[in-house]
């Protein structure tokens, strides 16, 4: 019995030390995706909303449809703001 609780055991912790090791290199690609992108304005506003869409884990998150009109009224507005800020 004490072996068999052992053994799930030690399978949990590599399954746990597996699971954190994978997480830990999304999160790096993620930080290399925002640095390579820093300078579009445009894949920054899109990376930010997908990061929004999912840092809070009580929310559900939302159909893609409803992202992408989203996304748009938000494009829509940095270009409205950004063609204001050139006339004056």
């Amino acid at each position: 019995m004490a072996w068999s609780i052992w053994l799930i055991c030690i399978g949990l912790l590599f399954f746990i030390t597996r699971d954190n090791a994978i997480l830990q290199k999304q999160q790096n690609v993620n930080r290399y995706i925002h640095a390579y992108f820093n300078d579009n304005e445009e894949v920054m506003m899109e990376l930010e909303g997908i990061d929004l869409m999912f840092s809070d884990e009580n929310l559900k998150p939302m159909p893609i449809k409803d992202y992408r009109e989203y996304m748009t009224e938000r494009k829509k507005e940095a270009k409205d703001k950004t063609k204001a800020g050139k006339r004056k």
